[in-house]
């Protein structure tokens, strides 16, 4: 506990309300916007994922699990690879993040 007497957790509750914006973004927006949005969140995300505290970095990549789950649960158009675009992140945050145990946890993610 700090001298406040909070403890020295850090607070994530913008992060959970980013994954739930997304997760109503994702259902209610064409997939040429959610694209976009898509762009930013997982921007934000993917360096959230690379954070030095590990709690902080398992709830991004359990983020990106969730939001992963709910849009691969959509049909896929043929034209659009919306899909795989999604998935990027998993790979940029697997090659550049160096704490074994959120590697782990991305791995059991997928």
């Amino acid at each position: 506990q700090d001298t406040a007497g909070r403890y020295n957790q850090p607070d994530i509750y913008s992060l959970q309300k980013l994954v739930e914006v997304t997760h109503y973004n994702m259902d209610s927006r064409p997939r040429l916007i959610f694209a976009t949005i898509w762009n930013i969140v997982s921007s934000h995300l993917t360096s959230t994922s690379l954070h030095n505290n590990a709690a902080v970095a398992i709830y991004a990549v359990d983020s990106f699990r969730q939001l992963s789950l709910q849009f691969l649960q959509r049909e896929e158009l043929g034209v659009f690879e919306f899909q795989r675009k999604f998935l990027k992140p998993f790979e940029a945050v697997m090659s550049k993040c160096r704490n074994s145990s959120v590697k782990e946890f991305l791995l059991k993610a997928i």
